[in-house]
C-alpha cells in the first residue's frame, strides 16, 4: 500500500524568495525527517515492516489552494493481517 504523499512546506511561492533561497531550510527539514524515520521505521510498531521512501522531490506543492515551496515524499507502508 502506498501512503499518501507527505510534504514539508516553507513559505508561499508568492513570497519574495525563490526555491534556491528556501532550499537550505528544506534540506534541513528533510534530514530531520529521515533521521526520525531511520530511528523508528515501523512508526512505533504500527507497520509490520519498516516503511520505504520511494521518492523525495523538492519543488512547489499546493496546500489548501496556496502554492508553497516544499518537499513531497512518497512512501510504501506495509501492514499484514
Amino acid at each position: 500500500m502506498e501512503a499518501p504523499a507527505a510534504s514539508i512546506q516553507t513559505e508561499p511561492t508568492s513570497a519574495w524568495a525563490g526555491l534556491a533561497a528556501v532550499l537550505p531550510a528544506l534540506v534541513g527539514a528533510v534530514d530531520d525527517y529521515l533521521a526520525a524515520i531511520g530511528a523508528d521505521g515501523t512508526l512505533g510498531g504500527a507497520l509490520d515492516e519498516e516503511l520505504t521512501i520511494l521518492s523525495v522531490a523538492p519543488g512547489v506543492v499546493t496546500y489548501a489552494g496556496t502554492r508553497y515551496y516544499g518537499v513531497r515524499f512518497v512512501h510504501r507502508w506495509r501492514r499484514y493481517g
